[in-house]
């Protein structure tokens, strides 16, 4: 990945973790406003995450 991918990844992850720990907002609520702030491949790379997160869970 180029310096860009990587920079725009840690700044979508950590918008989407400040939405769920500074605004207390759940998974859909956060999700909807990434996608606002930073189009699908923000959208998509969250989910990813979320899922790679669910699968550690059990």
């Amino acid at each position: 990945m180029t310096a860009y991918q990587n920079n725009f990844l840690i700044e979508v992850e950590e918008y989407f973790g400040a939405l769920l720990t500074d605004d207390g907002l759940t998974n859909d609520q956060a999700l909807v406003l990434v996608k606002k702030q930073y189009g699908e491949h923000g959208h998509e790379y969250v989910c990813d995450l979320i899922k790679k997160e669910e699968q550690y869970e059990y």
